[in-house]
């Protein structure tokens, strides 16, 4: 029998995704009635205005809200490198409903994952809890009660139920994928073991990271590792030992990490294990390929990698963009007026050594040319989801036409992130329809204002661009303000 069912979630990003974060928090308050401080934690509400003003490195919480009530809260806490943003959804009344079909999950799910793909789409990783007081019955019982309550999206490729060392029951669905950024868990728990239960998923009465999220963000860590070395293709011309060596550093001490915090799930330290393994044997197969290849260098032609000190690889800058021109232009004069160097198409092409290069050619050689990628997304295709696939409580955003940007575009910025995430720059002109698992970077809205101009200079400038911003001319350079990009809208655009 189900007593209640509560929603949990648990997002982990890098801190180029706190503009999100704090769009994400604002909506929360209008949309899910968080507005009310804990008073318990001395939080504030609010979060500080840049995330240069967050705490210093390590583990601190640094704002929560909640509803009227309590029943609701939201936290966010600084993870060392990383941010973990919580939500605890719960129903005002609980009580079972007269047809045996408990809802909540679904309602509390669709509601969250809406405001998610809207304010934050490209989390290095989530966690999603759905948690229900049960009776203390066999796992069998309960799973085939508990699956078909789930949003439809959790509801296939279910693993092995766990049992916890506190007595909980858990299992994860939704596993085909090894390298998932969303992940969605089962927790049920008897009425004697809900303290425990929510000790482990949510609080233990403090602000500290409970103990099942902290597992889970070391293995968020390595799936999203594993995402970036796929999006290279594997392509061992890509990387240097030295590039793989930091790769597998980083999966081992997230690995580690894992073990140490205990974490429910032997899927994860086996893909751990599993990783390191390609990772040794990667390695291995790059230092025998450049030794044979040492001796050929001088008889090919080949375009010279740039030192990272080279002044000119530091300036230039490989922009991705659809057909809108008038934006195009206003981002390239923009650029040249802060002493960087936008490639054009003829100097990508020269750059490639052939005449008709494809564009998987021209991103597969340039892109390791440019110091920074900036992508400027601009709404030119009008989409939907067809309505055979719609699901129930779908957000607005699925169902009516949307703005997106040219197929092209996502293409080569999925290129881009999987390649370099740390030195590619996403610009958001309009509106546009979101787009979900963009590898944990996150965008900058393009306005006329000073500050989208000022968040670009710093984010390239972080990437490692040799910026020229003295004077005051690159204030003003660069017509973003009168960009028919900013209204476009499905009622007048075209999707050819």
């Amino acid at each position: 029998m189900i007593h209640d069912q509560q929603f949990f979630a648990h997002l982990y990003l890098r801190s180029t995704s706190y503009q999100g974060v704090r769009d994400l928090w604002d909506a929360c308050g209008p949309h899910l009635d968080l507005t009310e401080p804990i008073s318990a934690t001395s939080l504030p509400p609010a979060l500080p205005a840049s995330v240069t003003d967050l705490p210093p490195d390590g583990e601190v919480a640094v704002a929560a809200v909640e509803r009227p009530g309590g029943e609701c809260q939201l936290i966010l806490r600084r993870h060392h490198d990383l941010l973990n943003l919580s939500v605890a959804l719960a129903p005002a009344a609980a009580r079972a409903p007269e047809n045996g079909d408990w809802v909540w999950w679904r309602r509390l799910g669709h509601q969250w994952a809406a405001l998610v793909a809207r304010h934050l789409p490209a989390p290095l990783g989530e966690v999603r809890v759905h948690l229900a007081r049960t009776d203390d019955e066999p796992a069998e019982r309960l799973t085939a009660l508990l699956s078909p309550l789930l949003p439809t999206v959790a509801r296939d490729d279910a693993g092995p139920p766990v049992i916890t060392r506190d007595g909980l029951l858990c299992w994860e669905t939704a596993t085909a994928d090894d390298d998932r950024a969303v992940r969605h868990l089962v927790v049920a728990a008897p009425p004697e073991l809900d303290e425990v239960a929510s000790a482990w998923v949510w609080s233990r009465g403090d602000t500290v990271i409970p103990p099942l999220a902290r597992a889970l963000l070391h293995a968020a860590k390595i799936r999203y590792e594993l995402r970036v070395w796929r999006g290279s293709g594997r392509d061992h011309a890509r990387f240097v030992p030295a590039d793989l060596r930091d790769l597998r550093r980083t999966v081992t001490i997230a690995a580690d990490n894992l073990a140490a915090s205990g974490g429910p799930f032997p899927d994860d330290t086996d893909l751990a294990a599993w990783f390191l393994r390609q990772l040794e044997h990667d390695i291995g197969y790059t230092e025998a390929a450049r030794e044979r290849a040492a001796p050929s260098l001088t008889k090919k032609k080949v375009t010279d990698v740039p030192k990272p000190d080279d002044t000119d690889y530091r300036r230039s800058v490989f922009v991705v963009h659809g057909r809108d021109e008038p934006a195009r232009k206003a981002l390239f004069d923009f650029l040249r007026a802060i002493g960087l160097n936008p490639l054009e198409w003829d100097q990508l092409v020269g750059m490639t050594g052939h005449s008709s290069p494809t564009l998987s050619q021209v991103i597969r050689v340039c892109l390791p040319q440019a110091r920074a990628v900036v992508v400027l997304l601009t709404p030119e295709d009008v989409v939907r989801l067809h309505p055979e696939l719609h699901e129930p409580f779908e957000s607005e955003a699925e169902t009516r036409e949307g703005m997106q940007a040219r197929p092209n575009v996502l293409l080569e910025m999925g290129i881009a992130l999987g390649v370099n995430p740390e030195r590619t720059v996403i610009l958001l002109v309009g509106e546009h329809r979101p787009v979900t698992d963009l590898g944990g970077i996150n965008y900058i809205r393009v306005t006329d204002g000073p500050g989208f101009r000022q968040k670009l200079v710093s984010r390239l400038r972080s990437a490692g661009c040799d910026v020229r911003d003295g004077g005051t001319d690159w204030l003003t350079t660069g017509d973003f303000a009168s960009l028919a990009a900013h209204r476009r809208t499905p009622a007048g655009g075209r999707g050819d």
